[in-house]
């Protein structure tokens, strides 16, 4: 009888260990996956606005343009159907701007911001706002 007590005894404190370990496992592995979609948004959004700036160096300066290369990944708008950008850009979220112009310094400014994630981990879940992406370029074109 008393070793029945004991088996039992040892078999709770069994399952609230594993309860315990699969619950620090599970919030490690959805925080790894937290990082990894920050870190793939934010890097994705850096080549956007690098290959924009890019385009924007070798071609006659147009803003627009510029900035619809970082929407849509062309110079040209998207149709009616699809305003929507990449990652969920809006053109509010992109701007693009020259400086030194005409001079040796001459640079164009692509710069990201206000973009939005979510985060699944709990205690730190929801929308969040990424840092600002800003890329420089030297301005080379006509």
């Amino acid at each position: 009888m008393r070793c029945q007590i004991a088996r039992r005894a040892n078999q709770g404190q069994a399952l609230v260990e594993a309860a315990l370990v699969t619950l620090a496992f599970l919030l490690l592995f959805v925080g790894a996956f937290d990082f990894g979609q920050v870190f793939f948004v934010h890097q994705s959004l850096v080549e956007r606005a690098r290959a924009a700036a890019r385009w924007g160096a070798v071609h006659p300066y147009h803003p627009e343009a510029i900035r619809n290369y970082v929407l849509y990944g062309r110079p040209l708008a998207a149709e009616p159907a699809r305003p929507v950008g990449f990652l969920g850009l809006t053109p509010a979220n992109v701007s693009v701007s020259r400086f030194d112009a005409g001079t040796e310094a001459d640079r164009i400014v692509v710069r990201i911001e206000g973009y939005r994630f979510y985060f699944l981990t709990p205690l730190i879940a929801g929308q969040r706002t990424g840092q600002a992406v800003v890329v420089v370029m030297p301005y080379e074109g006509s």
